[in-house]
């Protein structure tokens, strides 16, 4: 199947997943990020609002402000570029939907972070392979954002998906636009690239 068709295929499924199995999956996602040393050790942590039956990373919000760390959401550049900004978030920070319906505060110049000085990103996905190739929404948000990380990727910010065990495939061709992650997160494991064959 091409992207377009996994695509359509892993939004049925994760759609089908009830609120009690979103909840039970999310709750043991987030008891393995707490083991993540990639966690651990970052302050400022950009996450994303679950939408459209997502695994929901609202644990992971609330323990980034009970460690004092920071936490940020993406929110389209109003530039018409097709890539994200990182709009710092705070339990008090009022939300809006963007034209996706997707939660997001609304833009303020004044309370972006510099991309590139983000530590950890956890973005969401629609379905991965063991070797850490994402399919994403299909609009290339992430993929044109983080496309510096094309010449290192091993430079800041380190990049992991979170997703339900169920989004595997088998494999996922690669584009040359596509942006390697570090590793996927789900509620049965963490993957990490080159670590699972």
């Amino acid at each position: 199947m091409d992207k377009a068709q996994l695509r359509q295929q892993f939004r049925k499924r994760r759609q089908a997943l009830t609120h009690e199995q979103i909840n039970a999956a999310s709750e043991k996602l987030f008891q393995n990020i707490l083991h993540l040393s990639e966690f651990q050790q970052a302050k400022h942590i950009a996450v994303y609002s679950a939408h459209d039956n997502e695994i929901n990373p609202s644990l992971i919000i609330e323990e980034v402000f009970r460690k004092n760390k920071h936490c940020y959401l993406p929110i389209i550049n109003p530039d018409g570029s097709n890539t994200l900004l990182f709009s710092h978030y705070q339990q008090d920070t009022p939300l809006t939907k963007n034209k996706y319906g997707i939660n997001r505060p609304v833009y303020d110049p004044t309370t972006i972070f510099n991309t590139n000085e983000l530590d950890l990103v956890l973005l969401p996905l629609v379905a991965f392979d063991k070797q850490c190739h994402r399919i994403g929404f299909g609009g290339g948000y992430y993929d044109k954002t983080f496309s510096f990380k094309h010449h290192d990727a091993f430079s800041k910010p380190t990049l992991f998906g979170l997703a339900f065990d169920l989004q595997r495939v088998e494999k996922i061709n690669e584009d040359t636009w596509d942006i390697p992650l570090r590793g996927i997160i789900t509620e049965e494991k963490i993957y990490k690239r080159g670590k699972n064959q």
